[in-house]
């Protein structure tokens, strides 16, 4: 309960220590990430314009919160997943989907950030959650499946990336205690 309390409530968690180079690299990606997911989602949705500026903010305001915090990130998404397909009425017939192509690839960069940052616990939570916010608007269990594939896959290459940084500072720990004794 304290997993989920912390993921869905309570949690700020930082991206992982880097130098200032890679810093201010992976801002520079996921800002551009953020606005290639806003322009993709203004040219893929053709409803009012205040449906479209909506849309769009909730497009790209979770890439940028990512920056800070992927659980704040996170959370603004899933408001994302479950307003969009309300605002969006035909974009299902369209795209298959009902969300904006934009806001999927929103999806996939915060899903990683999460995955990169946060533990198991909390990433099984996450997906919990994830999946709970998107499953009123699945048509069959082959969507339903590929979305469970897709925010996994996600999740997961995100985690692996932090289970290897992980492995590497212990393994520096280690070595420094070998070379003091």
């Amino acid at each position: 309960w304290d997993a989920l309390r912390y993921t869905a409530f309570t949690g700020t968690d930082a991206p992982p220590k880097r130098s200032a180079g890679l810093r201010w690299l992976r801002r520079l990606t996921i800002v551009g990430w953020a606005f290639w997911s806003g322009f993709v989602t203004f040219h893929t949705v053709s409803v009012s314009s205040s449906a479209k500026t909506f849309n769009v903010i909730i497009t790209v305001l979770p890439c940028l919160l990512a920056i800070r915090s992927p659980l704040w990130g996170w959370r603004v998404l899933i408001v994302g997943i479950a307003t969009t397909p309300l605002t969006l009425p035909g974009i299902a017939g369209a795209w298959g989907w009902h969300w904006a192509p934009g806001l999927a690839l929103t999806a996939a960069l915060v899903f990683y950030l999460v995955g990169e940052s946060n533990d198991q616990a909390e990433l099984a939570w996450a997906g919990l959650i994830s999946f709970a916010a998107a499953a009123p608007f699945v048509r069959d269990w082959r969507d339903a499946a590929l979305l469970v594939m897709l925010g996994g896959i996600a999740f997961f290459l995100g985690n692996t990336v932090r289970q290897r940084r992980l492995a590497e500072e212990e393994r520096r720990a280690q070595q420094e205690r070998r070379l003091a004794e």
